[in-house]
């Protein structure tokens, strides 16, 4: 009986040692995959408050330019957020001003950002949840970027 437990023993920990190799294993793979994929990076914010009707609010360095002015009004909580903008330069529509309305495309003069304030309005008091830091360089494709673009080299063809 010794001899066969003795025999025994050896497969028992081989047995054992692959189990903790594959639990290893798979704990290793399942924690690069969570951490190539986690694109939901906390961002510190600042809550500010909006009441009610429209007040000027600073959009950058919070946001780039460039930025679908989508994505801003999505960080505020409800309220029916529109966007108020004076036009420097050039006027491309026939008043100095410009709205951005997310629940109206077609009364929607702007879609991105490109002033460094604005009038938000809201419908009723709400919070805004902007960022603290600005963006990590523009991932938007023109002509949504307003930030020079480094411009790739052709190849030289062999």
């Amino acid at each position: 009986m010794s001899a066969s437990m003795s025999a025994a023993r050896p497969r028992f920990r081989l047995l054992l040692l692959g189990g903790l190799l594959a639990v290893l294993a798979m704990t290793v793979a399942a924690a690069m995959g969570r951490r190539a994929v986690a694109q939901d990076v906390p961002i510190a914010v600042e809550n500010i408050e909006l009441v009610s009707d429209c007040q000027i609010r600073a959009f950058m360095p919070s946001y780039r330019p460039g930025t679908p002015l989508l994505e801003i009004a999505n960080d505020i909580e409800g309220g029916n957020p529109r966007f108020w903008f004076m036009h420097q330069g050039p006027v491309p529509v026939p008043l100095p001003t410009a709205l951005f309305d997310p629940a109206s495309a077609e009364r929607s003069v702007v879609d991105v950002l490109t002033e460094e304030a604005g009038f938000v309005c809201v419908d009723y008091g709400t919070i805004w949840h902007r960022p603290l830091f600005p963006p990590p360089p523009c991932v938007y494709q023109p002509p949504y970027c307003l930030e020079p673009q480094p411009q790739q080299q052709p190849s030289p063809v062999p």
